[in-house]
């Protein structure tokens, strides 16, 4: 296994890219650590977009070259806005990710009404590092 690190000052450990595009199509794992701001709110949601659109517009699969046979799954423990509950299943849905295991989303908790609850290939955790009893306080 190795790891592809997404960083603007290419700083960390692992293949090193700048491109997100590129981190997705070699990627088994995409695991989203990333705070929430302005640059990174809805992140994904205009890179879904844009793939997904060429998908329709082509006979051609969004499996390219050096991608992984299979789309990556996308974990978020980071922060809930990098991806709009309507861009995740799209890109679900258009083949972008096989899968999410979801512990963060962009409204929390998470309403009943939520079309995730219901999917087979979302995983949602319930956001909480331990269960503390009074016991360990």
């Amino acid at each position: 296994m190795s790891t592809i690190v997404i960083d603007e000052n290419g700083r960390g450990f692992g293949e090193y890219t700048n491109h997100l595009d590129e981190l997705i199509r070699k990627s088994d794992y995409v695991v989203n650590l990333l705070p929430s701001t302005p640059r990174t709110f809805h992140l994904l949601d205009e890179y879904v977009e844009e793939r997904s659109n060429k998908v329709s517009n082509s006979s051609a699969s969004i499996l390219s070259g050096d991608q992984s046979p299979v789309p990556p799954v996308f974990i978020n423990v980071g922060r809930g806005s990098i991806v709009s509950e309507e861009g995740l299943i799209r890109g679900m849905d258009n083949g972008i990710f096989s899968a999410a295991v979801l512990d963060v989303f962009e409204t929390e908790p998470l309403p009943s009404s939520s079309k995730l609850w219901n999917r087979p290939d979302v995983i949602i955790t319930p956001h909480v590092a331990a269960i503390t009893t009074i016991d360990d306080v």
